[in-house]
């Protein structure tokens, strides 16, 4: 049962996951917001293993119902005599092999999401524990914490507040507007609500690549909507670009590389290029 509700896990969520991507690259030539796409290929596959328990019993009677009507192939055991048929079979060497899998997969299960679990609350300690000496502070008129070196960020959930480090300060007052309205475009938007959901995703499945592809892709579909609400205010394309490689020069600086690495301006590296180019399909 585990094995195959691994499988059926997996298989789905990259079904899910290569439709959301056609639907963002429809999206995106229509000129619409495509983080929706993948937002709902996440609740899909967060839902999977739930759906997967719930049919399986449902199709398992919808069998039984339709061998009962004489409608099970000639070719099989009748689906009636099942039941004696797996009771004969659970004593042979191949289903005791199969239940050892099963048990060895649930014991995978659980410990990857226990592990995955535990590192979200490790990190969240971590930003907790770092908030300590942030300041609070009021930056062209918005309220904001400014850190050593953590951001440009938007963090929190409920009360989503605007973190910059202190050498944003020193920005020119046009790229700092700039970095102000990012990071209030996100929190307007929820955008820490889904990134949140993205991350539990991949903590209780870590051993799924589909979860990992769908809390990518989401991440940087996410900043291209964000982006493109912030060029309507500010639409010089090259100097926002400029922006993204400053922003993320000072993250690979940054001592602590995984708190900073949360920074919405600073995108990975394989993302960067492609943000930009957006940015650009949408000047033209």
């Amino acid at each position: 049962m585990i094995a195959l509700l691994t499988l059926a896990t997996v298989a789905g969520g990259l079904a899910l996951a290569l439709a959301a991507a056609r639907a963002e690259r429809a999206l995106r030539l229509w000129g619409r917001p495509a983080r929706g796409a993948w937002a709902v290929a996440l609740a899909a596959t967060l839902a999977l293993p739930a759906v997967t328990l719930w049919l399986s019993p449902v199709v398992g009677d919808a069998l039984l119902t339709l061998a009962a009507a004489g409608g099970a192939p000639a070719t099989i055991p009748g689906l009636l005599e099942l039941p004696a048929v797996v009771v004969h079979a659970a004593r042979t060497p191949a289903v005791d092999w199969l239940a050892w899998l099963d048990r060895a997969l649930a014991l995978v299960w659980i410990g990857a999401a226990v592990g995955g679990l535990l590192a979200l609350v490790r990190a969240a300690r971590t930003l907790r524990r770092a908030a300590r000496d942030w300041r609070a502070d009021a930056v062209d008129g918005v309220p904001v914490a400014v850190s050593a070196d953590l951001g440009p960020a938007v963090l929190g959930v409920r009360r989503p507040r605007i973190v910059l480090p202190s050498w944003a300060l020193g920005l020119e007052r046009p790229l700092r507007a700039r970095v102000l309205r990012h990071e209030a475009e996100h929190a307007r938007a929820g955008d820490t609500a889904l990134l949140l959901a993205a991350a539990a995703l991949v903590a209780l499945t870590p051993w799924n690549p589909a979860a990992w592809w769908i809390a990518r892709r989401q991440r940087r579909a996410v900043e291209i909507d964000c982006e493109a609400r912030v060029l309507r205010a500010h639409p010089d394309v090259s100097r926002y670009g400029l922006l993204l490689l400053a922003v993320a020069q000072r993250r690979d600086a940054a001592p602590l590389p995984a708190l900073a690495a949360l920074s919405a301006l600073a995108p990975a590296r394989s993302d960067l290029a492609r943000r930009i180019e957006a940015m650009r399909e949408r000047q033209v």
